[in-house]
């Protein structure tokens, strides 16, 4: 079997604090490489995670 290339996600977030730390791991997990992550002015700290990680 030919090996995959490179996986990238693109997602919009807005307010989803609770959840992205989770999403972010479950995705890396399966193989995703990079991450394109918009926020749309979260005012939950959502930004701050995303940075963070």
């Amino acid at each position: 079997m030919r090996p995959i290339g490179k996986l990238a996600i693109a997602l919009f977030v807005k307010d989803e604090v609770h959840d992205i730390a989770g999403w972010i791991a479950w995705h890396s997990a399966l193989g995703v490489e990079k991450f394109y992550i918009y926020d749309d002015y979260s005012t939950d700290g959502t930004y701050q995670v995303i940075k963070s990680i």
